[in-house]
């Protein structure tokens, strides 16, 4: 992973993030794989702000308890959810 992994643009961690006031009415979907679905349902109910937009309409959610990079540690699971959306 080291030997193909590039650097984070220093905007990533200097610029203030922005999400857009309104989302359009898409499908959409989030793969928990850090927290239980049960978890980021809590996290939203209490209102944390990272949270938040996953209160609006037309979310899914699922499970891949794996950690941070799913990527990484489970790449056929993950890759077999993304198809089935």
């Amino acid at each position: 992973m080291r030997r193909r992994a590039t650097a984070q643009p220093a905007a990533l961690v200097l610029d203030p993030a922005r999400r857009p006031a309104e989302i359009p009415d898409t499908p959409r979907t989030l793969i928990a794989s850090t927290f239980t679905v049960e978890q980021v349902r809590a996290m939203v109910a209490a209102g944390l702000p990272a949270f938040t937009m996953l209160a609006g309409p037309g979310w899914t959610m699922t499970e891949l308890p794996t950690g941070h990079w799913p990527m990484l540690s489970r790449p056929k699971e993950l890759a077999e959810l993304l198809l089935a959306m």
